[in-house]
């Protein structure tokens, strides 16, 4: 705990360099000295609560949140957010008017005026992510838009964020629940790019209920919650053939069977309509887009093996090495991770067999930044604490041992 708090205070530099300077980046900068504060006289106590830990999480990401919300409803929608948020909520009134976001430009929309870095975002022109990034939200933003007219979809994030906690909490064998609490709710990676509007707590909290629901035997709604992550964002696809191979060597052939349907269906749910709707931009903002194949994809940038190949002076056709590197490298990585899970079904190696995953797969991709990273981080620092996690021989008094 110590530590992930502390650690928030290495994200200072960043908020000001967001926020260039001005005073709302100072009041981030106070608060990240109060949440390591309060981490510090917490942990010198004998006995610390999961309540206590909650408080500390809310401190952590609701709090900031919810002040960068205020500003960014007097600046504007552009403001203070993610672009990944303004997208999904821009999507979510595409939607809503009868229009394909797939199909559309998000020029004319707030998401033309945010602030980019690298000069012409392209995001602008695609929607990258799965439907469930916005559907999942449309409960919310209908209503917000009609009756206060301002939605923020850092809404559905902590709630999806809370969703994660409350998994985590059940999850978790009593001894370990507060460490568990830590390693979700406070990772400071995760944590900075959630309170900016990042979309991964989404995910998050979904695959934390997946590994819950299956851990106490309910494999059909985790085989669901499954299904609606990987309907969700692209990321979560590694998680179902690891989860289903936990279920085939956990319950056996029939139950995962049935539960391969589930996944299949609850996913077909969110993407299978805006197939019919038009294929082909659906697959341009999806897959092309990232693999460099569209015509103005996503730059190459950040840790990935495209980047090195890049600055070692190596041309190697997108359309080629995209699926080289994932059915050469990436492919047997997770094909030996469900062999393994198969033969060990328990809810932290899942978690850490998904991490790395993940990682591999992202590090063969076009970029790799730093909410990459903080997306590897949550659950593979989490996985440790699960029940099957590498912790099982500690003693949950022994914080230096953990």
């Amino acid at each position: 705990m110590q530590g992930f708090a502390g650690a928030s205070l290495a994200f200072v530099p960043s908020w000001f360099r967001i926020l260039e300077g001005t005073l709302p980046a100072w009041i981030l900068a106070a608060h990240a000295v109060t949440l390591t504060a309060a981490a510090f006289w917490l942990s010198r106590r004998r006995e610390i609560r999961g309540g206590e830990i909650l408080g500390l999480c809310f401190w952590a990401a609701v709090v900031p949140s919810v002040f960068l919300m205020g500003l960014r409803a007097h600046r504007g929608p552009a403001w203070y957010v993610h672009d990944s948020a303004v997208l999904s909520e821009e999507s979510a009134r595409f939607l809503l008017r009868g229009q394909n976001p797939y199909a559309v430009s998000f020029a004319g929309t707030p998401m033309a005026d945010v602030p980019f870095f690298g000069g012409w975002n392209p995001a602008i022109e695609h929607y990258v992510y799965y439907p469930g990034s916005f559907v999942l939200a449309v409960p919310l933003v209908a209503p917000m838009d009609r009756v206060l007219g301002y939605y923020d979809h850092r809404i559905f994030l902590l709630l999806c964020y809370g969703l994660g906690l409350l998994a985590a909490w059940h999850l978790a064998d009593a001894a370990w629940r507060p460490h568990l609490l830590v390693a979700l709710g406070l990772n400071p990676a995760f944590v900075f790019y959630l309170v900016q509007g990042a979309n991964d707590s989404g995910v998050v909290g979904l695959l934390t209920a997946a590994l819950t629901l299956e851990a106490t035997g309910w494999v059909m709604p985790a085989a669901a919650a499954v299904g609606l992550a990987c309907g969700t964002k692209q990321t979560a696809w590694f998680f179902a053939p690891l989860f289903l191979s936990g279920v085939l060597g956990r319950f056996g052939w029939r139950r995962g069977v049935a539960a391969g349907l589930v996944l299949v269906t609850a996913m077909g749910l969110l993407t299978v309509p805006f197939l019919l709707w038009d294929l082909d931009a659906f697959v341009e903002d999806t897959y092309r887009y990232l693999t460099g194949t569209a015509k103005d994809s996503y730059p190459v940038a950040g840790l990935s093996v495209s980047a090195l190949l890049k600055w070692l002076g190596i041309t190697v056709p997108p359309r080629v090495l995209f699926p080289a590197l994932q059915l050469g490298l990436v492919l047997p990585v997770l094909l030996g991770f469900c062999w393994a899970q198969m033969r060990r079904p328990v809810a932290g190696w899942l978690a850490f067999r998904y991490s790395i995953a993940v990682a591999v797969s992202f590090l063969c991709g076009r970029y790799v930044n730093a909410s990459h990273l903080s997306y590897v981080s949550v659950l593979l620092f989490a996985s440790w604490l699960m029940p099957g996690g590498n912790v099982e021989s500690m003693e949950p008094d022994s914080p230096g041992e953990v």
